[in-house]
């Protein structure tokens, strides 16, 4: 924004929206997680357990971690098998950006 003020290029129809931005950025997040440790991290919870997987995802954006785990991706695998053989998901949302509820 500021080297469009500087160069006295600033579009007065934009509206910047977080939830948008949130969105592409997940997109590029998505892709930017090695696959060796997502890979790593299935075969962690994967280990026999009785006990229901329990994620704290502090600083939630839109539940794009949920969103992940539950989904996977092209090249990461969804770990809901997992979580159902486990008993189920205990997962902990906090964001404190009010403007990202409606985004979820």
């Amino acid at each position: 924004e500021a080297l469009s003020i500087a160069i006295d290029h600033v579009d007065k129809n934009y509206i910047f929206s977080v939830i948008d931005y949130l969105r592409s950025k997940n997109e590029v997040d998505a892709k930017s997680i090695n696959p060796e440790t997502w890979k790593r991290l299935v075969q962690e919870i994967t280990t026999p357990s009785k006990d229901i997987l329990k994620i704290a995802d502090l600083g939630a954006g839109i539940l794009f971690t949920l969103k992940l785990v539950l989904e996977g991706t092209d090249d990461k695998p969804s770990m809901k098998d997992i979580i159902l053989q486990r008993g189920g998901l205990e997962y902990h949302a906090y964001e404190s950006n009010i403007e990202l509820y409606d985004g979820c």
